[in-house]
C-alpha cells in the first residue's frame, strides 16, 4: 500500500467521523432549542420590532426632513427655491415631494400641538394674540377663468413662555375668536379690535358661572399709531409720546431677567407713576385734537380709550 492511499483513507475516515459528530450535535441542539421540552425558550434570540417611523417607507431621512422644514418655516425659504438650491448640489428633489412630506409631518404632529393648546387654555397665565390677513389662492375654475384670491387670517398666540401657536381662521370675527379661546379664564393681551369685545363680555365661557378673561392692552399697537402720526405729519406731541413709551420699553429690557414678582414690584414702584403722568398728559392733548380728523386724534384717542387695559 502506497503512502498516497494511506493518506486518502485517513482523510475519508476523518470526514466520516466529523460528519457523524455534526449530525449528533445538530440533533442535540434541536432538542435543546425546542420551546416546549428543551431550553429554547430561555436562550432563544428575540428580535425587537423596528421603532415606528413618521413617514413609513419614506425615502428621506428624518434629519433631512427636519432640515427642509426648518428651511421653510424657520428661515422662510419656499420649497421651489430649496429645490433649486439642492439641485445646485446635485440632489434632485422636486418641491411637490417636499410639500407632501410637510403635510404628512404636520398631520402627524397635529395631536401634539392640540394637546399643547389645550394645556395653554387650562393653565396659562396670559395669552397674547394678534392676527394678520393673508391671500388664499382660489381653486381653479372648470372653464379656466381666473378669480380673485380669497382672504383669510392667521392668528399667532403666545402662551406665557411655553408655547407659540399659529391658527388659521377663514374670517376675522368674534365667533372665530371665541372658538379659539373658549373656556380660558386668565388674561388675554390683544389690540383694541372690536372682534375681541365679545370675548371679554363672557361669550367664550365654558360655564355660565365662569368669569370672562381679563383684557390686557398692547403697547406695541398703541406706539404704532403714535409712530404713524409722528412720521406722516411730524406731530410734536406724537414724537413726545414715542419718547415716553421708549423710556418704559427700556426699563422693561433692563428688568427682563428678573423674576416675575420682582418685575411686578418695580413696575408698581417705577413704571406706574410714569404711566399715570403719561395718561394725564395724553388726556389733555386728546381734548385739544379730538375734534380733528387725522392720525394725531386717532393715536391719542386709541391710548385714552385703552387706558384701563394698558395699565394692567
Amino acid at each position: 500500500m502506497t503512502l498516497a492511499l494511506i493518506l486518502q483513507a485517513a482523510l475519508v475516515a476523518a470526514g466520516l467521523t466529523l460528519s457523524g459528530f455534526c449530525f449528533l450535535l445538530s440533533r442535540r441542539l434541536k432538542r435543546l432549542n425546542d420551546l416546549e421540552t428543551g431550553l429554547g425558550g430561555a436562550i432563544a434570540v428575540v428580535t425587537a420590532s423596528k421603532p415606528r417611523e413618521l413617514c413609513e417607507r419614506g425615502m428621506l431621512a428624518p434629519s433631512f426632513i427636519a432640515h427642509l422644514l426648518a428651511k421653510k418655516y424657520r428661515w422662510g425659504m419656499p420649497f421651489h427655491r430649496a429645490a433649486r438650491e439642492l439641485l445646485a448640489d446635485g440632489i434632485r428633489l422636486d418641491d411637490s415631494t417636499m410639500c407632501r412630506y410637510a403635510e404628512h409631518i404636520g398631520a402627524s404632529l397635529g395631536g401634539i400641538v392640540d394637546a399643547c393648546a389645550a394645556e395653554a387654555r387650562e393653565t396659562a397665565f396670559c395669552l397674547s394674540t394678534d392676527a394678520t390677513g393673508v391671500a388664499i389662492q382660489p381653486t381653479p375654475l372648470a372653464d379656466g377663468k381666473r378669480q380673485a384670491c380669497a382672504k383669510g387670517h392667521f392668528f399667532v398666540v403666545l402662551a406665557d413662555k411655553d408655547h407659540v401657536f399659529f391658527e388659521y381662521q377663514a374670517k376675522h370675527t368674534s365667533q372665530a375668536v371665541c372658538s379659539m379661546f373658549h373656556g380660558f379664564k386668565g388674561y388675554i393681551q390683544a389690540d383694541a379690535n372690536a372682534v375681541y369685545d365679545a370675548l371679554f363680555r363672557g361669550a367664550a365661557r365654558a360655564d355660565d358661572g365662569d368669569k370672562p378673561p381679563d383684557e390686557v392692552g398692547c403697547w406695541a399697537h398703541a406706539r404704532r399709531k403714535f409712530w404713524d402720526a409722528a412720521v406722516t405729519i411730524k406731530d410734536p406731541a406724537s414724537r413726545e409720546a414715542l419718547l415716553r413709551i421708549r423710556t418704559m420699553f427700556k426699563l422693561e429690557q433692563e428688568w427682563a431677567d428678573l423674576a416675575p414678582k420682582q418685575r411686578h414690584e418695580r413696575r408698581q414702584r417705577v413704571t406706574r407713576p410714569m404711566l399715570d403722568e403719561f395718561f394725564a398728559w395724553a388726556a389733555g392733548v386728546f381734548e385739544r385734537v379730538k375734534v380733528e380728523r387725522g392720525p394725531v386724534a386717532t393715536a391719542f384717542g386709541y391710548a385714552i380709550r385703552q387706558r384701563e387695559p394698558l395699565l394692567r
